[in-house]
């Protein structure tokens, strides 16, 4: 098997307002619970003070307030979609999620690494089609990384990939 877990660094920093909003809708959550959610999320700002000196205040239109009761429900309604379209099983659990590939034979390799190659760029289109922020990375395995357990840690900026393979 083949497991790459990803960290979402900040995750609860970056749901974008509009977003949820949008995915909430095509949920199908009724108009009292919407509304609710969305009075929640508006007019929220930010003003930082540090030793007596104080920033303006500035309108705040992603994130959400970690440890609240409702942020851990409406990040998870937010990223619910993200393993729609994987080839491989992804597991979300707030901002970490991990990618899985069974690996039935060992044939082909670059299969295998092509096939998560193409499920970590689906996600990388999918944080900048819900304004995230992700980098172009990839994995590669060694033609012997089948024969031999391989394990791994890539840095993409602010995401740690860590991958480990095992027969």
């Amino acid at each position: 098997m083949c497991l790459i877990a990803l960290d979402i660094k900040g995750a609860f920093d970056k749901v974008w307002h509009n977003g949820l909003r949008s995915k909430l809708i095509s949920k199908g959550v009724c108009r009292k619970l919407f509304t609710w959610i969305r009075s929640y999320l508006t007019d929220r700002s930010i003003k930082v003070i540090l030793s007596g000196q104080s920033s303006g205040t500035l309108p705040i239109s992603a994130s959400l307030l970690q440890g609240s009761i409702l942020a851990s429900l409406l990040f998870s309604i937010f990223i619910n979609d993200l393993s729609d379209e994987c080839e491989n099983q992804l597991y979300l659990y707030a901002g970490d999620s991990t990618l899985f590939c069974e690996i039935k034979s060992t044939d082909d390799p670059k299969a295998i690494t092509t096939s998560l190659n193409r499920d970590l760029e689906r996600k990388r289109v999918w944080a900048s089609r819900w304004k995230g922020r992700a980098t172009r990375s990839s994995i590669s395995m060694p033609s012997h990384a089948l024969a031999v357990p391989v394990s791994r840690t890539v840095s993409t900026g602010r995401t740690f990939i860590h991958t480990a393979v095992h027969v």
